[in-house]
């Protein structure tokens, strides 16, 4: 576990020496690598109940996908020709189509919410609403950086209808993905847009801060629902009501000592190491066949026939094999997926991630405004991708480029809008 820590803490110290380091992809899987990956891997490293061999192919895995994050990012060259600033005034259309098409899906999807209510796997309609949702996340990086660089009253108005949707996603119903995201657009676009770096007297702390809700946000999520059922309000994150209906103290350490997603890898990762069953890319091709052929308009035999491989096969083994069971709500790590994939090998998922960021970040500190949309979507995605599965990133490259392409198309078309005595440009 030392030469894990060493790597992640030698990324992290050459990153931060570079300027704006902090927002560059290596260091931030530097971060979450100490924050939260080694925290349970000190845990478990203590349990002589897990696989000895488990335990060393993790660590090894770890370290090879670290290595793989830093030479993906350093190998790949940053020189690219500067391009001039764009044109705020055809930008704006396109903003306020891709606004209001994002608020639209956003309180469908809401008025869905309520129905299902502690559910944990949605299915139906419900499902298709929610994936095209995602647009949120491009509409927010959009008027971000449109705000920062062209401040209007209109460009005012589009940031706030999207902070008005995304904030309650992270705060209210405390979804971490969105917590990250909607941090990672905030430091990038005042980076990108006025090359102007957040302090760390507020990155610190504010890093801190999100680390210690990572940690409790399981029993937060069941305190905000205690609260939701018994006074018919859904309390948010600042909320003092919320913090005080759990023991912060004892909560951290039981997160920190069950270690359950950095256990499930280890599991996962044995048991692949062990019989050889890899899954040769089935989790991604998976993935895309979840998310992009409905069922509901396919069929859902035609659907299941897609998939690759027995869906929860390898859960099924490793609770007969090594008698454990995977809890509800965790996930096996991005080190876990890419391992169960193409083993030792999985770890060139991370260096692919990592060459294609680093290209989006030299086109963006260059002056690509889409360049910087991208970076700032798909940033926290690979940032969720090593939480959750490694696939994560690849099923959502086809919907995420697709919506940025298309609304750069719209934004290089100069409308006119035409009155009776002349027309406006």
């Amino acid at each position: 576990m030392i030469l894990v820590v060493a790597v992640a803490l030698a990324i992290v110290i050459h990153g931060l020496q570079r300027p704006a380091g902090y927002l560059q992809l290596p260091t931030l899987i530097g971060l979450l690598c100490l924050g939260w990956f080694v925290p349970q891997l000190a845990q478990i490293a203590g349990d002589t109940t897990v696989p000895a061999s488990g335990l060393n192919r993790l660590l090894a895995m770890i370290t090879l996908s670290l290595g793989a994050f830093w030479a993906g990012w350093y190998a790949t060259p940053s020189t690219v020709r500067t391009r001039p600033p764009p044109d705020f005034s055809r930008l704006v259309p396109a903003a306020a189509i891709l606004t209001f098409v994002s608020v639209g899906i956003n309180l469908l999807l809401e008025s869905y919410r309520a129905d299902m209510s502690g559910i944990q796997q949605w299915s139906g309609p419900i499902t298709i609403i929610a994936f095209f949702a995602q647009i949120r996340d491009i509409a927010l990086a959009v008027s971000l950086l449109l705000f920062l660089g062209h401040r209007t009253r209109v460009t005012g108005i589009l940031l706030l209808l999207n902070l008005a949707i995304t904030v309650p996603v992270a705060f209210t119903l405390l979804r971490r993905s969105e917590m990250i995201g909607l941090g990672a657009a905030t430091i990038c676009a005042f980076w990108f847009a006025r090359r102007q770096q957040i302090s760390m007297v507020i990155m610190i702390p504010a890093a801190l801060a999100l680390s210690v809700v990572i940690y409790v946000i399981g029993p937060l999520r069941g305190a905000a629902r205690t609260i939701e059922i018994m006074t018919g309000q859904r309390p948010n994150l600042f909320d003092p009501v919320l913090w005080s209906s759990i023991d912060l103290n004892a909560a951290i350490a039981s997160s920190a000592q069950k270690a359950l997603d950095v256990r499930n890898a280890l599991y996962l990762i044995d048991y692949h190491a062990e019989s050889y069953a890899y899954g040769f890319g089935s989790t991604v091709w998976n993935g895309l066949m979840k998310l992009y052929v409905p069922g509901q308009i396919f069929g859902y035999e035609f659907k299941q026939s897609l998939y690759i491989g027995e869906r929860g096969g390898a859960y099924d083994d490793i609770l007969l094999l090594y008698d454990f069971r995977f809890a509800e709500g965790t996930t096996a790590t991005g080190f876990g997926s890419a391992f169960a994939d193409f083993g030792y090998l999985g770890a060139l998922n991370f260096l692919i991630m990592a060459v294609v960021l680093k290209r989006m970040f030299a086109r963006a500190e260059a002056g690509s405004f889409w360049s910087q949309v991208a970076y700032m979507c798909f940033l926290p995605l690979v940032m969720v991708s090593m939480t959750h599965g490694h696939d994560r990133f690849y099923i959502s490259i086809p919907f995420l480029v697709t919506i940025i392409l298309l609304f750069r198309a719209i934004s290089e078309r100069r409308f006119v809008f035409r009155s009776s005595q002349r027309g406006i440009r």
